[in-house]
Order: structure tokens, then sequence, then C-alpha cells
């Protein structure tokens, strides 16, 4: 059972993998993990970075199913990242 709430997003991000950026959308977030559509190189258990809202997000893949990549950060972002994140997602639509 998740300890956070995911919400559902649409949003441009960059992930950054050993020093490369790739373009990637934010499919849905919560204070402690994403899920991203974009980065079809990854496999599970690779540090990357997720780079959205002008915030650097440092994290893991968990679980990777085509380019849908399930990530887990290495902290809890906090409540005021999140909605910052959401809110650039309610821009963008």
């Amino acid at each position: 059972m998740r300890s956070t709430v995911r919400h559902p997003c649409e949003l441009a991000i960059r992930v950054l993998h050993q020093g490369c950026i790739t373009s990637a959308r934010l499919l849905d977030i919560s204070r402690s993990g994403a899920r991203v559509i974009g980065p079809d190189h990854l496999r599970p258990d690779t540090a990357i970075i997720l780079l959205c809202a002008g915030i650097e997000i440092r994290g893991w893949t968990r679980w990777v199913r085509g380019a849908v990549v399930g990530v887990e950060f290495v902290q809890p972002i906090t409540a005021a990242q999140l909605t910052l994140v959401l809110s650039k997602a309610d821009d963008s639509a």
C-alpha cells in the first residue's frame, strides 16, 4: 500500500542519466515518487535526476515497462515542491 497519494499530471520534463539529458513526460507524481514516459534506455535500479518545474529530484528507477518508468525519490519532495510541479502541469494543459 502506498503511503502517499499519486496526482495525475501531464508535464514535459527532462531526465538526467549518466551525464545525458533526455526529454520525457511526467504522468503522475507523489511526494515519494513518479511515473514517467519517454526515456526508453533506462533499466530498474538506475540512479536518475528528474528536472521539472525548476527543481532537481534525485531518484531510482524501480520498474520499467517499455518507455514507462516508475521512479522512487531518494527523499520525499516537500509539499511546496509537489504543489509547484502540479501548478506547472496545470499551466501546460
